[in-house]
């Protein structure tokens, strides 16, 4: 996960949990030529960080091409039925979250558990973080 969101998407994991969402986060990057992105490194950071909810590995990055992820974080929510809802950004600023306008996630999240998917405003945006990394 892009650090810039790591709190971000923590708390909001967090809040919707209650409300019934689950959160699962999928690392892809290419673990060879970047190590630090490895299964073990990111247990061992979502342990120190109590990440509340699952974070798996796409060993063969079939998950991340089969959804058309490019960066991290690339957000893709979807509903009770896998119906795509949101797909893009957090938000509208990755460095400064105490600079926000748009909180496209936490309003998307707030329309999925509310029912009312008919006020879902902004169904995509452009997710901001670092390029995948890919396998040659």
């Amino acid at each position: 996960m892009a650090k810039a969101y790591e709190e971000r998407i923590i708390a909001l994991g967090r809040e919707f949990q209650a409300q019934g969402v689950q959160f699962i986060l999928i690392s892809a990057n290419d673990t060879t030529d970047y190590p630090e992105d490895s299964p073990t490194e990111m247990k061992r950071r979502a342990l120190e960080r109590s990440y509340p909810f699952p974070y798996l590995f796409d060993a063969t990055q079939q998950v991340a091409l089969a959804y058309g992820a490019r960066v991290t974080p690339h957000i893709f929510l979807l509903d009770g039925n896998l119906a795509l809802r949101y797909r893009g950004a957090v938000d509208d600023n990755q460095y400064d979250p105490g600079a926000l306008k748009s909180a496209y996630l936490r309003d998307a999240l707030s329309v999925l558990v509310s029912g009312r998917l008919e006020e879902l405003k902004i169904p995509e945006t452009v997710a901001k973080g670092c390029t995948i990394k890919w396998r040659d």
